[in-house]
């Protein structure tokens, strides 16, 4: 439920208010915000973070024309990204974000939902072609450091965890964040596609499916194609592994980001394996 719909001057003076103020959702031409506080996110997805506070406590609900995203005072207190995750889907991605959000010191932003919509503003809903200007660059970059706002303390880093389908928008992010690290993690196709037939995504289910597809331009009428399309190269993009996902491993992985793990951080790290990616806080150790 919204609160309220805010113009520019009266939002900023309620961002000023509430240091936990964020974009969620991308509805209609509106940017959706909450008030989600000093909440660490350790679940796995943006929306499932979300979804665990929101049964702790009522989330205080605006919405903004989406011209906000003009106003670089958004981007101030925004952690300048550690680390971009790029995958292929079903290769331990959400392993590895959990992993990192082990840590109270690393900000963990995991597939937003925002992250996807400002395409579908982009383009339209994929009716038009996506035309790459600077005017775009400082949306994304304004909503994407919105989200990055620093509301804990202790958070001194913040890693993102795209959608499986954001690698085709790879070069508008890599040139609104040319110097953040960025990593692609994939493994081998047949293996992601069963996967993907034993347990859908969950973006297939959507009732958007269609325009996710014509968005993002997925290739290939099955499964299969539109994987073989996610594992496309690109300068500045460092190829990771699946089989390089483990607990003994895992200080190496942060190396790919410049970030050495204190030791208390490498143990929480390592200890976050023995629980299912998926599942939150299900202690179920990780299976190859």
């Amino acid at each position: 439920m919204v609160d309220k719909h805010l113009d520019i001057g009266d939002f900023m003076r309620v961002w000023a208010k509430m240091p936990g103020l964020i974009p969620v959702s991308i509805q209609k031409g509106k940017v959706v915000w909450k008030d989600v506080g000093r909440y660490h996110f350790y679940e796995g997805f943006f929306h499932k973070s979300l979804n665990t506070l929101s049964l702790l406590t009522n989330v205080p609900e605006y919405t903004t024309d989406l011209s906000i995203l003009l106003n670089s005072s958004l981007s101030k207190e925004g952690i300048q990204p550690t680390g971009f995750i790029f995958h292929a889907g079903r290769c331990g991605s959400t392993l590895l974000a959990k992993v990192l959000a082990s840590s109270r010191n690393n900000h963990l932003i995991s597939e937003a939902e925002p992250l996807n919509k400002i395409f579908f503003h982009f383009t339209n809903d994929g009716s038009k072609k996506f035309e790459l200007d600077d005017e775009k660059v400082l949306m994304y970059k304004n909503l994407l450091l919105a989200l990055s706002r620093k509301r804990v303390e202790t958070h001194s880093r913040c890693f993102v965890k795209f959608s499986s389908y954001n690698i085709h928008f790879f070069n508008f992010i890599n040139k609104a964040f040319p110097l953040v690290p960025k990593i692609f993690i994939s493994r081998d196709t047949d293996e992601i596609v069963a996967s993907f037939q034993k347990k859908p995504a969950a973006w297939m289910h959507e009732e958007n499916y269609s325009v996710v597809k014509e968005v993002f331009k997925l290739q290939g009428s099955d499964i299969k194609g539109i994987v073989e399309g996610f594992k496309l190269e690109a300068e500045g993009l460092n190829r990771l592994d699946y089989k390089e996902l483990t607990q003994t491993n895992i200080k190496r992985v942060c190396n790919y980001f410049d970030y050495v793990p204190n030791e208390m951080d490498l143990s929480r790290m390592q200890k976050q394996f023995s629980y299912d990616s998926k599942i939150e806080f299900n202690k179920k150790q990780f299976e190859r």
